[in-house]
């Protein structure tokens, strides 16, 4: 019966051909997957940023909509009164012949249920007021005089653009023969933004014209209140929006713009969320993107998986070929490229100062004439023998190869001759105990030669040496 193969690797450190193998799978995983974060980890980095550029764009565009928005409202509130100011019969009634119950009908009523504007005031062509109304009902005067310094200057603007008005024709037209003179202004009242607007009395055909050089004047007063924000955040499509006075805290996340008096003194700000288009549209792709980007990740897990198990393939061909090509088939020992590799290592490629070995070539006498004698299990299992027993002796810091049919070499650290002369002599003996093969017993001799390492030699100079003691030793076998 065939015995066991020598499977015993003695520890090489770098010299060993095998040790670049076992991390060529991590090199070629670990970079795959570290690119694959990277273009994610930048993937998902852009589109943060495009997202935030995005929507920074169309917030900058939403407030310039707001500020422009103020200036056409603020218009839009003005003309609201001019109907009921640009009137024959309103000059009849305001100036040539005042009478207190159209003003307050006419102006007071009809301008807050039509038209939303809380408080009205007629002044007369002194500046003084001569009706007042709130929310609709009839007023004190006095109530004006709280508004007289925030209505100061569009007063002077619309007595400034009265004097430069061209005369009146004499006789009625059937046309237009006025245009409306007006001026607004934002302010604050009762610690609310509100827009006071003061509009000149003038006849629209001239039917009715003016006592004197100065007309009456109107003055409107409309609260930015939840009905305007309403209207107004539903014609700019702003969400939430709402009034924060200087006083209070900015919600984080929203978008405002600041509201001025004409002296340019802040009031507060117009405040509201973003719509943020970037993350709504990002939101609404995101299930089909995640989907999609779900089954690419699954099909490249695939495909990586396929690609390691053929990396993996190669990689097991390549220690396949490069244990057979350092490697005896028979015992699976090192062979001799194994261990001038071995020595190369150890040696041969250093020029500092290392601990001294020792190689010794065991040269098996007969051993190839009596495997030819033998059938080819019983040399099998020779052969097998004699390198377990050479491999029982080989310490574990030593290298132990069949350099040829019949040669063995052992790579050993250097101790004393006597020990060296002790070791040569264990060989020896274990070459020589007899061998039970095909129901016969075998004797084998050996010659050993043996050679000193030193630092910087090649590794063929090196088992030349060996080779040379060797010879000597045959030789002188011989003789004897």
């Amino acid at each position: 019966m065939r015995s066991k193969p020598v499977s015993m690797l003695p520890n090489v450190g770098s010299a060993h051909p095998l040790s670049g193998v076992r991390i060529a799978g991590r090199d070629f995983f670990w970079p795959l997957a570290i690119i694959g974060g990277l273009t994610l980890l930048i993937l998902t980095v852009g589109t943060h940023f495009a997202v935030q550029a995005f929507n920074r764009s169309s917030e900058i565009r939403e407030q310039i909509l707001a500020v422009n928005g103020i200036d056409q409202r603020i218009d839009e509130v003005a003309h609201m009164v001019v109907p009921q100011v640009d009137w024959d019969e309103a000059v009849a009634k305001l100036d040539v012949a005042f009478d207190p119950k159209w003003a307050a009908d006419n102006i007071g009523k009809f301008l807050y249920q039509t038209d939303g504007f809380d408080r009205s005031f007629v002044l007369d062509a002194s500046d003084r007021p001569i009706s007042a109304a709130e929310q609709g009902s009839a007023a004190p005067l006095a109530s004006y005089n709280g508004f007289a310094p925030l209505v100061g200057s569009v007063i002077a603007k619309v007595r400034g653009l009265e004097l430069a008005r061209p005369p009146f024709p004499a006789v009625p037209s059937g046309t237009m023969v006025s245009h409306p003179i007006q001026a607004s202004v934002l302010k604050t009242v009762g610690g609310r933004i509100a827009i006071l607007t003061a509009t000149l009395v003038q006849p629209d055909f001239g039917r009715a014209l003016p006592r004197g050089a100065r007309s009456p004047i109107v003055i409107t007063e409309m609260i930015v209140d939840p009905a305007f924000l309403e209207l107004f955040s539903r014609r700019f499509l702003l969400e939430h929006l709402h009034v924060r006075m200087p006083g209070e805290h900015h919600v984080a996340g929203e978008s405002e713009i600041a509201t001025r008096d004409d002296q340019g003194r802040l009031l507060g700000y117009l405040a509201w969320r973003p719509l943020n288009p970037g993350y709504l549209m990002l939101r609404n792709f995101l299930p089909p993107v995640s989907f999609v980007g779900a089954a690419l990740i699954l099909v490249a897990l695939f495909q990586l998986r396929r690609v390691q198990n053929v990396a993996a393939e190669l990689i097991r061909r390549e220690a396949h070929s490069r244990a057979v090509a350092f490697h005896d088939p028979l015992t699976r020992m090192p062979n001799e490229a194994f261990f001038r590799e071995a020595i190369a290592a150890r040696y041969g490629d250093s020029e500092d100062a290392v601990p001294a070995s020792i190689v010794h070539l065991v040269d098996v006498r007969n051993l190839a004439p009596t495997c030819a004698s033998l059938s080819d299990d019983g040399a099998d299992e020779l052969v097998d023998e004699l390198a377990l027993r050479l491999c029982e002796l080989c310490p574990d810091d030593g290298v132990l190869a069949r350099i040829s049919a019949e040669q063995f070499g052992f790579l050993l650290r250097w101790s004393s001759h006597k020990e060296t002369a002790r070791f040569v002599a264990r060989i020896s003996e274990a070459v020589a105990k007899p061998i039970a093969v095909d129901d016969i017993s075998v004797r084998l001799g050996c010659s050993i030669g043996s050679a000193q390492l030193a630092s910087g030699k090649d590794a063929r100079d090196i088992l030349r040496a060996a080779t040379r003691n060797l010879y000597r030793t045959i030789e002188m076998a011989r003789v004897m």
